[in-house]
């Protein structure tokens, strides 16, 4: 059972989270202007300042709530793990939002990405994406497999790697709902190659050749900002890989990363 005074203190918390959503919003629109991403900019601040707002009002509500339940003694442990997922839905919610927002600062940023390079097995670091992603793809019917038949040791950024990976596969899920993912991880003598392959209905031949741009999106119904790629593409650009798409319209896509597994970075 939750303890009563860490229930309080993040309700709180968050009540001060949505009492500063209004700062939030005008310290965003203070980021440096560019011609090219105005438009952009504006809608993405503005729609995610909102929607980041609705979520935690939600939460406060849920966490007051069971605050409330629990003092009083109404709350059974049945309706506590119900209201406890609501609240870890949401909790997923607003960290997708924040994610965007991580993302907008890096495309507002001309330095270079930041790394800490250390050696890593790039399958431990896709290993782990993808447990953390099983629940998601599976929500949109998708089905995640892994190949990784080595151990693939090379100098990386866990956090950037991690990234890669699960905007890749993330990408796969939200925009091929239903298919098969297939990542695959292999080895040269020199370079790792990382393949993210769905059975998804392709992306369209116009919009391949930008679909490695900011605030781009293959449907521009789907979930998210339009940045993943773009970061995806960054990272790799930073670690002086390679990057490219394979996609015929009904027949799925293929984004294939080549990684050198010794790092020369300035």
């Amino acid at each position: 059972m939750p303890n009563v005074n860490s229930l309080r203190d993040f309700s709180t918390s968050t009540e001060l989270f949505i009492e500063s959503s209004d700062e939030l919003r005008f310290t965003a629109y203070q980021v440096r202007n560019t011609h090219e991403l105005q438009s952009h900019r504006d809608e993405f601040i503005q729609g995610t300042t909102n929607s980041l707002k609705i979520p935690f009002e939600k939460l406060q509500h849920q966490l007051s709530s069971m605050l409330k339940a629990q003092v009083s003694g109404q709350l059974t442990p049945l309706e506590l793990n119900h209201r406890l997922a609501n609240a870890e839905t949401l909790c997923s919610k607003i960290n997708k939002l924040i994610n965007g927002l991580v993302d907008l600062s890096i495309a507002e940023s001309h330095c270079q990405l930041r790394v800490q390079v250390r050696e890593s097995n790039l399958c431990d670091i896709a290993a782990d994406v993808l447990e953390r992603l099983f629940d998601q793809a599976l929500e949109k019917g998708s089905h995640i497999k892994f190949y990784c038949p080595t151990v693939v040791i090379g100098e990386w950024d866990i956090l950037r790697l991690d990234q890669l990976v699960s905007n890749l596969v993330l990408n796969a899920v939200n925009h091929a709902p239903g298919s098969t993912i297939d990542v695959r991880i292999t080895r040269t003598s020199s370079h790792a190659q990382l393949e993210v392959k769905d059975t998804g209905p392709g992306i369209p031949f116009e919009k391949q050749s930008k679909i490695f741009e900011r605030f781009t999106k293959v449907d521009e119904a789907s979930e998210g900002f339009g940045n993943g790629l773009w970061l995806v593409k960054k990272i790799v650009e930073r670690f002086h890989g390679s990057l490219r798409l394979v996609s015929w319209p009904g027949e799925g896509s293929t984004f294939i990363v080549e990684l050198p597994l010794r790092q020369m970075l300035h």
